[in-house]
């Protein structure tokens, strides 16, 4: 079976989003944020970014550029990403700050030990938009410590670029190009416009347009319709029921789990669900089959194992067809 990895993004036309910024507390941050831990595994890297799960836990989007290490992950209850950045021990400086285009955070001064000085905020949720909107538009951001500043890259290949591509997937939220798929509603200009909807001359009669001779092909757009996607990449990427149908997958697979919880890719890592079996044709049957290869089931000894996870899901009726879960 030939397993393919889709990226979500929302291919709808680009809109601003503009959200104030609220700053948790240097000690909220330092109390609540995820915190690296002695388990850690690089589970993809790309770019210069990569993704980096801590205890079997927390995802973290990490990446080291020009001397310092940015990392982001969401807040255990979901409400806020978590962003840190660690640096030389020599910088002196308690003002610091995050930007990228119009999008800007100051960042507090939380600890200091002999290795290295770490800054970090809160991003809440109502400036995930902004946030996400700046960096992948900018696709760079400036960390400024005191009076030094450094530039870091968000590399459009990255496994951050995934993530934030299939966050603003989930939330409906329209990415900049070039993450945006490019097949928006051609906007007409106001003199077609105005052509468009002006009336006839009154003196001159209309004719009644011609009777089809053949049936009208399907006008709609893959997003809207499963039907009208050229091929199973562009409904996964494209349609807008997807998202529901990872959900449910995801639900199915909670459903079956024969002891505790079963531990799912965070949306750093693409979510939950973001491959496909390149074998069967979904625009053409309806059905398709999504696949999980990194989920994580407990045993009957209590131990988590990791498992792939197939899932059989029908558009057409919106409902998971069967579900097979299979140790690593």
């Amino acid at each position: 079976m030939l397993i393919n990895k889709c990226y979500s993004r929302d291919s709808a036309a680009d809109r601003r989003v503009s959200a104030q910024v609220v700053l948790a507390l240097a000690s909220v941050i330092a109390m609540a944020a995820p915190a690296f831990a002695a388990s850690e595994r690089t589970v993809e890297r790309a770019g210069s970014w990569s993704d980096v799960i801590a205890d079997e836990a927390t995802v973290w989007v990490v990446s080291t550029q020009s001397g310092i290490k940015v990392r982001v992950a969401p807040m255990p209850d979901g409400s806020s990403l978590a962003m840190e950045v660690i640096a030389d021990p020599s910088v002196e400086s308690q003002d610091a700050s995050f930007s990228a285009g119009e999008f800007s955070l100051p960042l507090q001064r939380i600890s200091t030990s002999q290795q290295s000085v770490l800054f970090g905020t809160s991003i809440p949720a109502q400036s995930l938009p902004s946030f996400i909107h700046a960096f992948t538009h900018e696709r760079t951001a400036t960390i400024r410590l005191g009076e030094v500043t450094d530039e870091i890259s968000l590399d459009g290949t990255s496994a951050a670029v995934s993530g934030l591509s299939f966050y603003a997937q989930e939330h409906r939220i329209a990415l900049p190009a070039p993450f945006a798929t490019g097949d928006a509603p051609v906007v007409p200009d106001a003199a077609t416009e105005q052509a468009a909807v002006s009336p006839a001359d009154p003196g001159v009669p209309t004719a009644p347009a011609p009777p089809p001779s053949t049936p009208p092909a399907i006008t709609s757009s893959c997003r809207d319709n499963w039907k009208a996607c050229h091929d199973n990449e562009d409904l996964m990427n494209n349609y807008h029921g997807v998202a529901e149908a990872r959900a449910k997958c995801q639900e199915e697979g909670d459903r079956r789990a024969a002891f505790g919880t079963p531990k799912w890719p965070g949306f750093w890592s693409g979510g939950s669900f973001g491959h496909f079996d390149a074998g069967s044709d979904g625009p053409r049957t309806g059905r398709l089959t999504i696949v999980e290869p990194d989920a994580q089931f407990q045993n009957q000894f209590g131990a988590m194992a990791h498992s792939t996870v197939l899932c059989l899901y029908d558009f057409d009726q919106k409902t998971v067809q069967s579900i097979q879960i299979s140790p690593n």
